[in-house]
């Protein structure tokens, strides 16, 4: 099974489903952050996430005892923009072990509280954000998420990152 939900648009072009909105009974838009569906074995599988995946590519060596991304110091981020128009403007490690790991976010709508992050996975390693310490999210401001021990990244390496939001 993909990772992925495509669905064909009017004009018979294949494209991946990045968001879904319903109207609630009150006429109120809302985003969908799961559909579920039960197969002909009775088994729930999950068949869309409003998950963001993105691609990090880590320094060639250790910036300062940290690796990963940093917008505007090393690596990248792609996209490093997220599904709801937030920024991904860090996602990354000290050097030495146990490794603490920051994801910084900027640009979202508002204030944001430490519910916004549901989990950060970085190549099939799950960090949830209820083990992380979770600070700013003020409006205009940055959020920060800070788990110890985090994620080890090797130098000049390629990450899958998938970034589940609440």
């Amino acid at each position: 099974m993909s990772q992925f939900t495509y669905v064909v648009d009017s004009g018979s072009t294949t494209r991946k489903v990045k968001k879904v909105w319903v109207i609630d009974s009150g006429s109120t838009a809302r985003k969908i952050k799961k559909i579920w569906v039960i197969d002909s074995g009775s088994t729930a599988r999950l068949v869309f996430t409003g998950a963001d995946f993105l691609t990090l590519v880590t320094a060639g060596a250790p910036v300062g005892g940290t690796n990963g991304y940093a917008q505007g110091g090393f690596g990248s981020l792609t996209p490093n923009v997220l599904g709801d128009g937030a920024t991904v403007t860090a996602i990354d490690a000290s050097v030495t072990n146990p490794f603490p790991l920051n994801l910084t976010i900027t640009g979202y709508v508002g204030s944001i509280t430490s519910g916004y992050l549901t989990s950060l996975m970085l190549n099939g390693t799950l960090l949830l954000s209820t083990s992380a310490t979770f600070s700013g999210g003020s409006l205009g401001g940055s959020a920060n998420w800070s788990w110890n021990p985090g994620f080890h990244f090797l130098n000049s390496a390629t990450v899958a990152v998938i970034l589940q939001r609440s």
